[in-house]
């Protein structure tokens, strides 16, 4: 009897452990995951050995010195971004304090180094900071998409649905995610992950015949290459090449034991699908991404240079996620040709006259690869003018009158308002606002007197200087004739006299 209750006992506490929000287990709808396994588990020993780092680690870079490495997205235990080296994909390292986006299915890598992903369901777009785990809406969708893939070679973006008869290719726009169908996969419907390989050729792996396959980007047409001999499980399954190497690998979810993703080296010529490690229990990485090209950014101070002030460059911030960079190249005046270069990542440069200058860095990586970014740099501020202010310079205690203050910047920079009423009551700061702008506003006085209206407004620089507008609230005439004939009906006989005279 007692062993009885022991047995109870326990399968009530692990029943109780798999459904209780504090174990921190996420189990995602239905239709992404049609069947779970049903298999009990301790999530501590999950925690044990999955430890999250503190936020005050740049937990990104960690691994760059380890190998190749690839981010994911978790869609499973802990639910988020996360990258993990190729030769190790059961050490995964995730971001933390970043929130996570909706459910990710498919990633890629880009020329420009951004980490792009569609949202699972509706194919929205979103973009990921492989540096810090941050999540940007890009936008677009429409068509349920399982798979995204970069063309390195003629710079575009594609997803592949496997939703029934409306499955097929998709041409999706970087910046928006505007989606525009190519066409059906026609040997197929079930392709779930897609990946360009170095030269422009698209693959493809289907749920159902669990084959690989080739993708015509002009038509969708799929055309057979072989077996993977795997069983691929559900509908989130994703890959990604590494274009050094030409390895294409696969983050599968396969059918045994099933209940954890492994990694897979996929061979492009027959299909079939290589071990390399597991990702381990309740683990399943979508959103693949392999990088490809450094990463590139730079600083400068000061950061407002006057004209002819030496303005030292750093771009110690660009780095390479799979090797190191070799030449930094400066273009100072943005005629597309670079200027000066270096093995090292700093440079001086300075402008005689104020304005505004596109500086464009470009850095190059061990293995030849190029990636630039650009960025201007102020030299000099005008702050905005005085604000104009126009309205009543007269009215009536009591009375809301509205003010119309016109902002303007020499610089076409963003601009702020405050205004003081005179009557102690100054206002916040405004904004913000691009130039020029009328801004309207409303005040009323409590007294009779006059007043100074000031204002000023300020840029992201300077302060502008105070304008003025005087306003004078007099007495109300009306009211006072009332009131002076009020008086006069309590003495009768002086009213007489006054329109005696009058008359």
């Amino acid at each position: 009897m007692k062993k009885t209750i022991l047995i109870f006992g326990l399968i009530f506490l692990l029943i109780g452990v798999s459904i209780t929000p504090s174990t921190g287990i996420i189990f995602l709808e239905e239709s992404l995951l049609p069947i779970l396994p049903d298999k009990p588990f301790d999530a501590s020993s999950i925690v044990q050995t999955y430890t999250r780092l503190p936020d005050t680690i740049d937990s990104s870079k960690l691994l760059f010195s380890d190998g190749k490495i690839a981010y994911g997205y978790d869609l499973l235990e802990w639910y988020g971004q996360c990258y993990f080296s190729l030769d190790d994909p059961g050490n995964i390292t995730y971001f933390i304090g970043k929130g996570s986006p909706p459910v990710l299915v498919g990633g890629t890598w880009t020329n420009g180094g951004r980490w792009i992903c569609c949202e699972y369901g509706n194919g929205i777009l979103w973009e990921i900071d492989p540096e810090n785990g941050n999540f940007y809406g890009i936008g677009g969708g429409g068509a349920g998409l399982n798979g995204l893939a970069y063309d390195p070679v003629n710079e575009k973006l594609y997803g592949a649905s496997s939703n029934g008869s409306s499955g097929g290719l998709f041409e999706i726009e970087l910046n928006t995610g505007e989606q525009t169908y190519i066409g059906s996969f026609i040997n197929t419907a079930s392709i779930v992950g897609i990946a360009f390989d170095a030269y422009g050729v698209l693959y493809g792996w289907d749920v159902g015949t669990d084959n690989l396959w080739t993708i015509d980007t002009e038509t969708g047409e799929a055309t057979l290459v072989g077996p993977l001999g795997i069983d691929l499980a559900i509908l989130a399954q994703d890959g990604a090449f590494d274009y050094e190497k030409d390895i294409l690998y696969l983050s599968a979810y396969t059918e045994n034991p099933y209940y954890g993703g492994y990694l897979y080296e996929c061979d492009e010529d027959t299909g079939y699908c290589y071990l390399i490690g597991s990702f381990g229990d309740w683990v399943e990485i979508d959103a693949l991404a392999i990088p490809y090209t450094p990463v590139v950014d730079f600083t400068w101070a000061p950061t407002l240079p006057n004209p002819d002030e030496t303005i030292l460059f750093n771009a110690s911030e660009s780095f390479n996620p799979n090797g190191y960079i070799t030449l930094y190249e400066w273009d100072w005046d943005n005629d597309g040709i670079y200027d000066e270069n270096y093995t090292t990542p700093t440079a001086t440069h300075s402008w005689l006259s104020q304005g505004k200058y596109p500086v464009t860095l470009r850095v190059t990586g061990d293995t030849g690869s190029k990636v630039m970014k650009t960025k201007t740099v102020r030299v000099g501020n005008q702050p905005p003018d005085a604000p104009i202010i126009t309205g009543p310079t007269s009215g009536t205690a009591g009375i809301e009158y509205e003010y119309n203050f016109s902002l303007y910047d020499p610089d076409g920079d963003s601009i702020y308002l405050r205004v003081d009423w005179g009557n102690g009551t100054i206002s916040q700061w405004y904004g913000r606002y691009s130039s020029p702008k009328i801004k309207k506003l409303s005040h009323m006085w409590g007294e009779e007197g006059t007043f100074t209206i000031r204002a000023q407004s300020k840029d992201d620089f300077g302060v502008s200087d105070w304008s003025e507008l005087t306003v004078t609230m007099p007495r109300d005439k009306s009211t006072s004739s009332f009131q002076f004939l009020r008086f006069l009906e309590r003495f009768p006989l002086l009213e007489r006299l006054i329109f005696y005279f009058i008359k």
